[in-house]
C-alpha cells in the first residue's frame, strides 16, 4: 500500500499547480464533488475494469466516462454553475488519468500481497 500512497502524493503535485494555475477553489463543496466523481470514475472504470481486469474494452469505458461526464455537465447546466470550459476539460482529464493510474497500483499491489 506504500506504493498507493506514493502515487497519490506524485500525483497531488500537479493537482496543487493545476488548482493555483486555473483558480480553482477544492475546498467548495461543488468542486469537491465533481473532482470525487472525475477522480472514482478514472480509478474504478479505466484504473481496474480496463487496465487490470480487462473486463471492459477501452471503447465502452470511454462511452461510460462520456455519459458519465454529460450528466454531470447537464446536472450542473439546470443548477446554473457554468464551468464547461477548456480549462476544467484540462483539468479533468488529469483528475481522471490521475484516478486511473492510482486504482491500476491499487489493484495490482493488492492482488499481489494476498497472493
Amino acid at each position: 500500500m506504500k506504493i498507493l500512497l506514493i502515487s497519490l502524493i506524485i500525483g497531488l503535485i500537479p493537482f496543487y499547480f493545476l488548482n493555483i494555475a486555473f483558480h480553482i477553489n477544492i475546498y467548495d463543496i461543488e468542486m469537491f464533488l465533481h473532482i470525487l466523481i472525475r477522480f472514482f470514475a478514472g480509478f474504478l472504470i479505466l484504473g481496474i475494469w480496463v487496465w487490470y481486469w480487462n473486463k471492459l474494452k477501452v471503447k465502452y469505458a470511454i462511452v461510460i466516462i462520456i455519459i458519465l461526464f454529460l450528466t454531470d455537465i447537464v446536472f450542473d447546466y439546470f443548477r446554473n454553475v457554468n464551468n464547461f470550459n477548456f480549462e476544467m476539460l484540462i483539468y479533468d482529464f488529469y483528475t481522471m488519468i490521475w484516478g486511473s493510474i492510482s486504482g491500476f497500483v491499487f489493484i495490482k499491489f493488492r492482488n499481489k500481497k494476498s497472493q
